[in-house]
């Protein structure tokens, strides 16, 4: 758009092609991207979502957009057509795609620091059971037809969120709650020591 919108005359007529990947073109994501906003304009202005109408901030029209605007509209066109075909792709893909179901998930912000301290074995099954690609039972019957039951309840081919929280024999023996306790006491063990640092702070 620099280029295209460029008040050199010049630089406008030049054509200069913009380098970009294989599979995505800049021109081509540009010019969706402006055919969409003012498409977006013949259509008006809609609600979506159960708020009512005429909530939330006013949009706006590709027509009556400054210079600045309309590259700020684009650029955020063209980032929610990617995220869109993200979400097309996850959610043809049933076993990776899980997350687009999920409902009422706390946000939780996570450092590429804090990543790097985690151990390698940890991140690695936090990362899998996330997006449920672990050798469960469930999932290796799935990919190699193998059968396998609960060693605790004998469930056929317990799925890991049976492992971790829904095996009612493991509830039952106080497994879950010895398992949250040991929780519980790492995180009185910090508290008490950061207290202790505070304390010989003052």
């Amino acid at each position: 758009m620099e280029l295209r919108d460029s008040t050199d005359p010049f630089v406008k007529n030049n054509k200069a092609s913009v380098r970009t990947g294989r599979k995505w073109r800049a021109e081509e994501a540009v010019d969706q991207a402006i055919s969409r906003l003012m498409h977006k304009e013949v259509v008006g202005r809609t609600q979506s979502g159960r708020a009512g109408l005429g909530w939330g901030t006013a949009t706006k029209f590709w027509s009556k957009a400054s210079k600045k605007e309309r590259k700020q509209l684009v650029i955020e066109e063209v980032v929610r057509s990617e995220e869109d075909l993200y979400k097309i792709k996850a959610l043809s893909q049933p076993q990776q795609g899980q997350w687009t179901t999920w409902e009422g998930v706390v946000n939780r912000t996570i450092k590429w620091s804090d990543m790097w301290k985690m151990p390698q074995a940890r991140l690695s099954f936090l990362i899998r059971a996330t997006y449920d690609t672990l050798p469960s039972p469930s999932n290796l019957s799935q990919w190699y037809g193998s059968d396998e039951s609960c060693h605790l309840c004998n469930a056929p081919n317990p799925s890991l969120q049976h492992i971790l929280s829904s095996c009612k024999t493991a509830l039952a023996q106080g497994r879950y709650r010895w398992r949250h306790d040991q929780v519980l006491r790492k995180l009185a063990e910090v508290l008490e020591i950061a207290d202790i640092f505070v304390s010989t702070k003052q």
